[in-house]
């Protein structure tokens, strides 16, 4: 394990960590274009003549599944842009694998569904949601 470790930090060349760097801080500004939408949307979602709509409701729900799909993609970002072996996070994989089929399912043509056959327990895992959204068993480089 020390071996692998000490490949790591030779790894991690000045070159990466100015990539790291640059990651971050554009990942802060987008942080900070996105701040402004939960507060629109609850505006939105408060006014007498929304209820009345819900197809503007759906689209409201659309804008905050968006919202919090670039919220991890941030994480994802700043993750990238910590050195490696920083901490990852206890993830219930539960809600955000019920969170992608959902909105897979929106995005799919009318009459292909989503087939959500997963266990009903599942064990959490160590990592960031955003590394656990964008996963597959063939993804190459997943860390």
């Amino acid at each position: 394990m020390k071996r692998r470790g000490r490949w790591i930090r030779l790894q991690y060349t000045p070159t990466a960590e100015a990539l790291g760097q640059l990651t971050g801080g554009i990942a802060h500004e987008f942080n900070n274009i996105l701040a402004a939408t939960p507060g629109y949307v609850t505006l939105a979602r408060n006014r007498p003549d929304t209820s009345a709509d819900p197809k503007l409701i759906r689209y409201l729900q659309q804008m905050v599944t968006a919202g919090e799909r670039g919220r991890d993609l941030v994480r994802q970002m700043l993750a990238f842009a910590q050195p490696p072996g920083a901490a990852g996070e206890v993830i219930a994989a539960q809600p955000v694998i019920a969170g992608t089929c959902q909105m897979l399912g929106t995005y799919l043509p009318a009459g292909i569904a989503v087939a959500d056959e997963r266990p009903t327990q599942l064990t959490p895992v160590i990592g960031h949601a955003g590394d656990l959204r964008h996963w597959s068993p063939t993804s190459p480089g997943r860390r």
